[in-house]
């Protein structure tokens, strides 16, 4: 079996001027036989992948309602001095709060647990040594990249994830390098806060963050770039199988 992104087959078949069930599979022939050669035979997730994607999934269901409750208590906390509907809400609302925050725990146990009990541990604490790293990008890297075999390296998981720049130029117009949309914005969504939570306590990248943002660079482009380190350190120790360590030094680079 072959999988593709409906997308890449849309874009390379040229104009469609009507739309059916038989046109579409038509399509999908021609696709598969014109790029036989880029053939990729789908290998199914191990059970430890689809039981922590099912995880995932779930733990990001019950957060989506953990901080919808948050604000609608935030909102009805300012009358509640004077309305007891409204304290009766909120006090509700803080009580389903408290049982989202246990369920979260629980599940994030469930994940832990999951991983610690299968081949997966060793990427997952490479992962995790690295400053600004947290257990829940760890997890979904393994995810996303099937435990390091859908990716061969750093770039395409960068691309993935809408953090490679590419460039936007024709003739003598160059309008600089730009990222694009085509991304999943889960993933770039935690690899942003990591980003973020590194630039802030990791003493190397936060001292590239002061240095590029002397030089006039935006906040959006140095934390993109150290998106990019993240992500390439990741594949780096990934490949090695040595943790992270700040002061790493090659022991080859000074060999005649």
């Amino acid at each position: 079996m072959w999988l593709e992104n409906p997308l890449q087959i849309k874009s390379c078949l040229g104009i469609k001027r009507g739309k059916s069930d038989r046109l579409d599979s038509l399509c999908i022939a021609q696709y598969s036989i014109r790029f036989i050669d880029k053939l990729v035979v789908y290998k199914p997730d191990s059970k430890e992948i689809d039981a922590l994607r099912q995880l995932f999934s779930f733990r990001s269901r019950q957060v989506k309602m953990r901080v919808a409750l948050e604000i609608s208590a935030n909102e009805t906390r300012r009358v509640i001095s004077r309305d007891q509907t409204s304290r009766y809400v909120f006090e509700e609302s803080q009580r389903e709060i408290e049982r989202l925050n246990k369920r979260i725990a629980t599940i994030e146990k469930k994940m832990y647990e999951t991983i610690m009990n299968s081949e997966l541990k060793r990427n997952y604490q490479l992962i995790c040594s690295i400053k600004g790293v947290g257990m829940m990008t760890a997890i979904d890297i393994i995810i996303h990249t099937n435990n390091f075999v859908s990716f061969e390296n750093a770039r395409q998981l960068a691309c993935y994830c809408g953090c490679a720049p590419f460039p936007n130029e024709s003739g003598t117009i160059n309008k600089g390098s730009h990222i694009s949309r085509l991304a999943n914005s889960d993933l770039k969504v935690l690899l942003t806060q990591c980003a973020r939570s590194a630039a802030q306590f990791n003493p190397e990248l936060r001292a590239y963050y002061l240095r590029k943002k002397a030089e006039g660079k935006t906040d959006k482009v140095v934390i993109n770039n150290i998106r990019n380190k993240l992500i390439h350190r990741i594949f780096a120790i990934i490949k090695s199988g040595i943790p992270y360590m700040a002061n790493y030094s090659n022991p080859f680079e000074n060999v005649a």
